[in-house]
């Protein structure tokens, strides 16, 4: 990717734009609690957090994907895997909770083991575990069955900005 995509500027991560491809910690994380706060610059907004990823390779399928998105302005319909919240193309989110374009999100991941939760907002939209994805997914998402693993960012399209970017170990 284009690392002139990516941009630090006053306490905020900023993915200027798309091409930028992700940006992921030197650091493996295995069992681990994440946390951060993002908004978007623009409607139409697509991004992702990833975890557990290997540092080659598409992290939605060699790790995991928790997909951010502007639900609401999205040009199209989604699938109900790409919600925001959801482990892009594994498990859906059970519900949307954003905040309008301009405004902080807050996304809060726990990685424990096979399980995995994502919180928006505040709201539980995602409790998972993934034993229960392997068998239906697993050939195509190899990362599910991954210990440890790079965390990161993805930049997409439209401008995004990361801050208050939390990782502690369990």
């Amino acid at each position: 990717g284009k690392a002139d995509a990516w941009a630090a500027e006053g306490g905020s991560i900023v993915c200027k734009g798309g091409g930028g491809g992700w940006l992921l910690t030197e650091q493996d994380f295995g069992d681990f609690e994440f946390r951060c706060e993002y908004k978007w610059g623009a409607k139409g907004g697509n991004s992702g957090v990833a975890l557990r990823t290997p540092a080659k390779g598409d992290p939605a399928y060699v790790g995991m994907e928790i997909q951010l998105i502007d639900d609401e302005g999205w040009p199209g319909k989604l699938a109900d895997y790409q919600h925001t919240g959801s482990i892009y193309d594994v498990v859906p989110a059970s519900k949307t909770n954003n905040k309008p374009i301009g405004e902080w999100n807050t996304i809060h991941i726990v990685c424990n083991g096979s399980k995995v939760k994502v919180e928006v907002n505040g709201q539980t939209v995602v409790d998972a575990n993934l034993e229960d994805s392997k068998e239906k997914k697993g050939a195509k998402h190899p990362g599910l069955s991954r210990g440890k693993g790079h965390v990161g960012f993805q930049s997409y399209n439209v401008r995004v900005e990361f801050r208050n970017v939390y990782i502690k170990p369990l």
